[in-house]
């Protein structure tokens, strides 16, 4: 399986074995179940990211609480 591409999003990142991603200095939680799988970020608001795997939105994060919603 080839890795997922997000050319229109701001930042790729690959979800740690443990589920976690890392937005500039901030760990959060996603979920194992991603393990391993490549994640799209996209700031739609200032310090506000859409996540995307696939063509699936899983949420948004806010910089400064580190959640997905």
């Amino acid at each position: 399986m080839s890795d997922l591409d997000y050319p229109f999003h701001d930042h790729t990142i690959r979800v740690t074995e443990c589920g976690h991603i890392r937005l500039g200095k901030r760990k959060t939680n996603l979920s194992q179940a991603f393990a391993g799988q490549k994640v799209g970020f996209k700031e739609i608001e200032k310090k506000i990211w859409l996540v995307r795997f696939m063509q699936y939105d899983l949420g948004s994060v806010d910089n400064e609480s580190g959640r997905i919603e």
